[in-house]
């Protein structure tokens, strides 16, 4: 025989008020064990990467270099396609990343 559990179970919502937004009030009231207070973060991370659709509709993926994430929004903001196809392509990135690996393998 197991002990009983002292952290609640988690409440299941009705289907229609899933994947909606939640307060922290409302998340405690589906999760009862979190604290009264979300948790501070300790530390934040830039993105290092962009998907976006360009002024012809075309979907790019962009590998964005660590300090350059405001130059990337600030571009993006104002419809600078031409900027933003400068940063390198997230394909282009792997495919160097690859040939990289494989030569360092063949040594």
């Amino acid at each position: 025989m197991s002990a009983p559990s002292s952290t609640p179970e988690p409440t299941t919502l009705p289907e229609e008020q899933q994947n909606i937004p939640a307060s922290w009030a409302d998340l405690r009231k589906i999760h009862p064990q979190l604290p009264e207070t979300p948790p501070r973060p300790t530390r934040t991370v830039e993105c290092n990467s962009m998907t976006y659709r360009n002024g012809e509709g075309v979907e790019k993926h962009i590998w964005i270099p660590k300090g350059t994430l405001k130059t990337a929004c600030m571009h993006l903001e104002n419809e600078n396609w031409a900027a933003l196809a400068k940063f390198p392509t997230y394909g282009m990135l792997v495919s160097l990343i690859d040939t990289k690996t494989t030569m360092s393998t063949k040594m």
